[in-house]
C-alpha cells in the first residue's frame, strides 16, 4: 500500500500508521463510523447497530461461543486493560456474567471503578443535567472525593473523559429540544451505546 502512495505522490513521506486513507494521510478518527454509516444506508435491511455495536457483538459472541477461550484471552483480543470492561461488553449468557462481575467488583470495582449509563456521562462531561442532581453530585464526588472546588473537580473529569471517550466532544447539546430531549437521549445511545465505566481519580 505504501509503495502505491510512493508511486502515485511524488513527495510523499512515509507514515508510521495501520489505518491511512486513500491519500495515503493518517485516517481522522470518524472515518471508519462514517463508512459504516454509508454501508448501512446502501443496505437499509440490515439491523441497526453502530460500529462500536459490531464491537461489543463480537465480545459477546467470543465470550459466550468459543469454549476454547477464556476471559482472559478475550480481553486480550478485544485489548481491554481490565477484565471487568470485557464483561461489561458481554450481553448474552447475564447469569455468568453478573456472577463474574460480582467476584470482580466485590475486591475492585466497588472502590475504583463504577459503570454508569449514557446520561450520567453526558451529564459529568457536559455539567447539564440529564440525571438527578442528587446522582450528579454522587458520581462527582466518586470521581473526586478530596475537598476541592466543584469547579475544579469537573475540570479534571472533563479531561478524564476526553482521554478515555473522546467522542463525547463531538456531542453538540445546543441543538437539543426541550420537546424532543428523550428522543434525542435514545438516538444518541444508539449511536454511542449506554455503558461506561467512570474512574475513582483520587
Amino acid at each position: 500500500m505504501v509503495i502505491r502512495f510512493k508511486k502515485t505522490f511524488k513527495n510523499y513521506k512515509e507514515i508510521n500508521n495501520l489505518f491511512l486513507n486513500k491519500y495515503g494521510k493518517i485516517m481522522g478518527s470518524d472515518t471508519a463510523s462514517g463508512k459504516w454509516g454509508d454501508f448501512r444506508r446502501r443496505y437499509p435491511n440490515l439491523k441497526k447497530v453502530s460500529l462500536h455495536g459490531l464491537r461489543l457483538s463480537y465480545c459477546s459472541m467470543q465470550m459466550n461461543e468459543n469454549s476454547s477461550l477464556s476471559p482472559a484471552d478475550v480481553q486480550k483480543l478485544m485489548g481491554h486493560s481490565q477484565l471487568s470492561t470485557t464483561y461489561i461488553y458481554t450481553h448474552s449468557n447475564e447469569d455468568k456474567n453478573d456472577a463474574a462481575i460480582s467476584v470482580f467488583d466485590k475486591y475492585y470495582n466497588s472502590n475504583h471503578e463504577k459503570n454508569i449509563n449514557f446520561n450520567e456521562m453526558l451529564s459529568l462531561y457536559t455539567n447539564h443535567l440529564f440525571v438527578p442532581k442528587s446522582k450528579y453530585m454522587e458520581l462527582i464526588n466518586f470521581c473526586i472525593p478530596e475537598d476541592i472546588s466543584i469547579i475544579e473537580k469537573l475540570k479534571r473529569i472533563h479531561e478524564y473523559i476526553n482521554n478515555k471517550y473522546d467522542f463525547f466532544s463531538k456531542i453538540n447539546i445546543d441543538i437539543v429540544n426541550v420537546s424532543n430531549i428523550f428522543d434525542w437521549l435514545e438516538e444518541q445511545k444508539n449511536i454511542y451505546e449506554n455503558e461506561f465505566i467512570i474512574t475513582n481519580l483520587s
